[in-house]
């Protein structure tokens, strides 16, 4: 499949991001939320961390699919936020096989696909992969936290505001 490429550059959003900061916007909105963010970009996944520890979840930050596996093995997050074009396994292919899990905990966890990649197959790909959104980058941490809320159920003792 060829994909359409955007660049990856966070920083293209970075005004927004910016104003986003200095108003506040999302503290605490996410708190009690565990998140699993699986990402190839050493830059990316320290923003993507950085936007959802500031709204107030417990951020758990992996390079590979092989490191995502080994905190499955120990660790049901809230949410599950991946890159889909990686080396190894990409982020299709582990959201297809999360899918076929037997511990049902593990096979319910909602994903976010988090991509450069500008192109409706890719998208469709995605989406039938088992991910149940898509955001492409670059994005805003506005944009985040607006899909992560989208997604997941409060856990259970979260302040809702």
């Amino acid at each position: 499949m060829e994909y359409t490429h955007v660049p990856e550059n966070m920083s293209e959003t970075a005004e927004d991001n910016l104003e986003e900061e200095r108003s506040g916007f999302g503290q605490q909105l996410l708190e009690g939320f565990k998140i699993l963010v699986l990402e190839d970009a050493p830059d990316t996944r320290a923003v993507v961390r950085r936007w959802l520890e500031r709204a107030g979840a417990m951020v758990q930050t992996v390079e590979s699919a092989q490191d995502a596996w080994d905190y499955l093995s120990h660790t049901v997050p809230s949410l599950i936020i991946s890159d889909i074009a990686m080396p190894g396994q990409d982020g299709i292919s582990f959201v297809r096989e999360l899918r076929t899990q037997k511990m049902a905990d593990l096979k319910a966890i909602p994903a976010l696909a988090l991509t450069a990649f500008d192109d409706r197959s890719v998208q469709t790909l995605a989406l039938g992969a088992g991910f149940q959104d898509y955001l492409l980058k670059p994005i805003t941490s506005r944009d985040l936290v607006f899909a992560v809320l989208k997604l997941s159920v409060p856990p259970a003792g979260a302040t809702t505001h």
